[in-house]
């Protein structure tokens, strides 16, 4: 059964299409008796965007009776780490949480490695050994992985080779854009790594594609428990020739960490 972010790569949120219901975004998976679907974290996304009144979809399941103030109800009962089955969702709303409801049971979907829920710790070691190796330069300043993850997805037409981008980024990496709907409402679209590697490679099935920082605005880093943490704003080109005429360009901000050994790329926004 495919997962949830794979049934919706880049849920768009607070802009359901006329005649829709809005996506609670969810990473959650089938209950095992197959009647309802778990809410995790992830569903803080739909505070504020089920208007009221009008039907949510929850995990590809039609609840008719959540409306706005039922939504703010699960978003906040995520938060607090509760895991709910939608069929049991109206009970949890009308009874406070406590302390012993917090403990999840043991029939909780876990997350399978490397999607954006899965929770892991590792190593810097540990961490190295399930990328590509990457080249010292690349991953030795702020600057210098942002300029190189831009530079990773070069090549001409043809087959592209994902090694160099996939060494600059954690395993869960989060490439997040804004966008407009055809009616112009702001939308908000999530990509895993590998649909922005199969959208990288559709690029490159078509074209070349060349992208290139032309401009750091800002680093912003914190030193923290033997490591950093930095937050890159910057501003870039593409083209389908090198150096040819920018057929993208625009502003994005990156979040990175240090493990003490080299950085890593946590998300890349624009």
């Amino acid at each position: 059964m495919r997962t949830t972010a794979e049934r919706w790569p880049a849920p768009h949120l607070g802009a359901a299409p006329l005649g829709k219901s809005p996506i609670v975004w969810s990473g959650g998976a089938p209950h095992p008796d197959g009647h309802a679907a778990f809410l995790n974290v992830p569903v803080v996304a739909a505070i504020g965007c089920v208007p009221a009144g009008r039907p949510a979809t929850v995990v590809g399941m039609r609840l008719p009776s959540v409306n706005r103030k039922t939504a703010w109800r699960v978003a906040l009962t995520a938060v607090l780490g509760l895991t709910l089955t939608a069929g049991h969702a109206a009970a949890a709303t009308s009874a406070p949480a406590t302390r012993s409801s917090l403990t999840q049971p043991s029939d909780v979907a876990v997350p399978p490695p490397g999607s954006v829920w899965a929770s892991w710790t590792h190593s810097p070691d540990e961490l190295a050994d399930l990328v590509p190796k990457a080249r010292p330069s690349d991953v030795s300043s702020p600057r210098a992985i942002v300029t190189a993850l831009h530079e990773s997805l070069n090549g001409p037409q043809g087959k592209w080779n994902s090694d160099r981008l996939r060494s600059l980024v954690v395993p869960n990496v989060v490439f997040m854009s804004l966008g407009q709907s055809d009616a112009g409402a702001t939308t908000i679209s999530n990509n895993s790594l590998a649909d922005f590697l199969q959208a990288v490679q559709d690029v490159h099935n078509q074209s070349g594609w060349y992208e290139y920082v032309t401009k750091v605005i800002d680093v912003s880093t914190v030193a923290k428990k033997g490591g950093e943490l930095a937050i890159v704003h910057y501003a870039g080109t593409a083209s389908t020739t090198p150096h040819g005429k920018p057929v993208e360009q625009g502003e994005s901000q990156a979040s990175l960490l240090f493990d003490g050994t080299r950085w890593w790329v946590v998300s890349d926004t624009w």
